[in-house]
């Protein structure tokens, strides 16, 4: 996660969040496309790397695939659909959507201890599944995020949408 607050803080009331991906394998972040905006705007900016976490191999895999991104996704949903929908914590959204929770309450922390404003709002956006983290983070903490900023397709109907998709693929099924 990089934190950066501007030289000239001008906007403390607000910061933005940058939900990003990456994984274990990335060297440590020095900076981001983020700091540039923090610097233009005067307000704290985030980016919150490493969502979801991967690789990541399921103990109840039998294949034991290291897997990322959308094949993550998939397989989490395959199990969700194979189980009838009654695990809905087998899905990422939910840890993914922690995580990014869990990225404003260390922002707010961070900033307090180091003597800067702390935030009273966020502005949150992410691509793709982060897009999808960033409804499902505004939805669970709407006190916090005053804007959501999803830049992903949006699927009515997502259970039946992917029992179809399901239907007509194959195991190793991927939605773009």
């Amino acid at each position: 996660m990089i934190i950066t607050v501007p030289r000239i803080l001008r906007r403390s009331q607000i910061a933005f969040m940058f939900i990003d991906g990456g994984d274990n394998t990335d060297p440590i972040p020095t900076s981001s496309s983020v700091t540039m905006l923090a610097e233009s705007t005067g307000s704290v900016t985030v980016e919150l790397k490493q969502i979801p976490n991967q690789p990541i191999k399921f103990m109840a895999d039998s294949t034991q695939e290291s897997r990322t991104e959308d094949a993550i996704i998939a397989w989490t949903w395959k199990t969700f659909i194979e189980q009838n929908g009654t695990n809905p914590y087998i899905l990422l959204r939910m840890p993914m959507t922690k995580a990014a929770v869990r990225g404003m309450d260390a922002t707010e922390q961070l900033l307090k201890e180091e003597g800067f404003p702390v935030p009273n709002n966020f502005v949150i956006a992410g691509l793709s599944k982060r897009g999808w983290t960033t409804w499902t983070t505004a939805a669970v903490n709407n006190q916090r995020v005053s804007a959501a900023i999803p830049i992903v397709l949006d699927i009515l109907n997502l259970q039946k949408n992917m029992k179809h998709h399901y239907r007509v693929g194959t195991e190793d099924t991927i939605i773009y």
